[in-house]
This record gives C-alpha cells, sequence and structure tokens, in this order.
C-alpha cells in the first residue's frame, strides 16, 4: 500500500472524528455559516450509526481492536529479533569477502538486498493490510457506539474520550518515528555503491558498503525503542477500554 494513500485515508479518517466529536457543539458566531454544512453531513452519519445493530458495532470494534494490538506486537517482536541477525549477516559478508581478492567474488549489495526485501516486502506493508484497518474499524466501530449509546461522541464517557486522544497521540508518535525511520531504512537499502573494474577501487568501495550497512544497523536500532513505546501505546489503550476508569454504571 503506497504512502501517498495511507497519508490521505489518514488525512480522511482525521476529518471524520472532528466532525463527529463537534456534534452537537454550535459552532462559534464567526463560523456560524459553517453550521449547516456540519448538519448536513453528520445526519447520514447518524442515521447509518443507528441502521447497524449495536451488537455488529461492538463485534467490529473487539476485532479491529484485536488487529490493530495484535499486528503492532508481533511486528515489535520480529523487529526486536531482526537487528541480531542483521548484524551476523553484515559479519559474515565481512568475513567473507576479505577471503578474496577479485573483484567479482565480492556482493557489495548482499545486505542491502536481504534488507530491503525484509522491509519493503513483508514488514512496513503489514502497517497498509493491518494496521490502518485496525485503526479505521476501531475508530469508526467506537465512534458508532457513542452515537448509539450517549447521542454523541462528545457526550460519551471520560474513558471513550480519553482513548479517543490517546490514539490521536499514538497517531503523531507513529508519524514523528515509525514513518521517518521506515523512510530511512528504504533510502538506505537503494543506496549501492556504482561497480567498477579498477582493483584499486575494491577498498574504497567495501567501505562505503560498510558505512551504508552500520547506518542501516543503527536505524533498525532505534526503532525496538519506537516499537517499544508504541507497544506501551496499545497496552495503555487496552487498559483505559477495559478498566475504564471514571465510569460508573448507573442502577
Amino acid at each position: 500500500m503506497s504512502s501517498t494513500f495511507i497519508k490521505v485515508w489518514v488525512h480522511i479518517l482525521s476529518a471524520f472524528v472532528i466532525t463527529t466529536y463537534l456534534h452537537p457543539l454550535k459552532l462559534p458566531q464567526s463560523f456560524v455559516a459553517l453550521q449547516p454544512i456540519h448538519d448536513m453531513l453528520i445526519r447520514p452519519v447518524m442515521n447509518f450509526f443507528a441502521l447497524v445493530p449495536t451488537k455488529l458495532w461492538s463485534f467490529l470494534h473487539a476485532i479491529s481492536g484485536m488487529i490493530l494490538g495484535g499486528s503492532i506486537l508481533c511486528t515489535a517482536l520480529v523487529e526486536w529479533i531482526w537487528p541480531d541477525q542483521l548484524e551476523t549477516l553484515i559479519k559474515d559478508q565481512a568475513t567473507n569477502g576479505n577471503m578474496y581478492n577479485r573483484r567479482n567474488d565480492w556482493d557489495d549489495i548482499s545486505v542491502q538486498q536481504i534488507v530491503n526485501q525484509m522491509a519493503t516486502k513483508t514488514l512496513f506493508p503489514m502497517e497498509g493490510m493491518l494496521v490502518l484497518p485496525g485503526v479505521t474499524g476501531s475508530m469508526i466501530s467506537g465512534i458508532a457506539q457513542s452515537f448509539v449509546n450517549y447521542g454523541s461522541l462528545r457526550l460519551a464517557p471520560i474513558h471513550v474520550k480519553s482513548s479517543l486522544h490517546l490514539m490521536f497521540l499514538f497517531g503523531l508518535w507513529w508519524v514523528w518515528t515509525d514513518r521517518k525511520s521506515q523512510k530511512d531504512i528504504l533510502e538506505l537499502t537503494s543506496t549501492s555503491v556504482s561497480p567498477t573494474v579498477e582493483e584499486k577501487e575494491v577498498k574504497q568501495k567495501r567501505n562505503s558498503t560498510s558505512t551504508i550497512q552500520s547506518e542501516m544497523l543503527a536505524v533498525w536500532k532505534r526503532r525496538r525503542f519506537y516499537n517499544a513505546v508504541s507497544c506501551l501505546f496499545v497496552l495503555a489503550l487496552y487498559a483505559i477500554m477495559v478498566l475504564k476508569p471514571g465510569f460508573v454504571v448507573s442502577s
């Protein structure tokens, strides 16, 4: 799934959340002309929320939450192990490369190719295939239940709004760390040293490759911390929704 599509979808989802959060808030006098537009947009949304059975929204919320949390936790575990495997690959390549004198026996981009395959074909596409649908399903189903049960998202209990605010912070963290480090890795894996036929340039080529691989390894190790924080966000979200702080069941 392309980066452009993810950005567009995140903006659409954010606009949807903001629009539903405003209801039934009356806009300030300076924006009163926008009130009919807001009402026109929110009315069909409310009708759709009421049309779908509440149990179906609850089921969708549970499934989406499992997809979101499970995909983040699983990819975090894989990426925690991966830097050690990558470091072993780099050491093996350096050891084997020193055994040869001929330029053709030295494959200076094999590790980059392996990392590129791992990143672009396996790990990073998961955010498009699993994380993004999980976030979308969780937020839409949660907002729908708020409208059905409490009349609007703004009138929902504090634990519902707290989880929404936490997901917003999680989104900022994801954009600032995860997306940026993914871009760094993809840029490094696409970097290669131009082939040369001069024997004297082999050493320079190896040094350049070693630098790229070291930078790549450093980014993967930083992602361990980023993923650990993301897992804490997920655990905090689950804790809020299960423990429901501040929520009192009326008799």
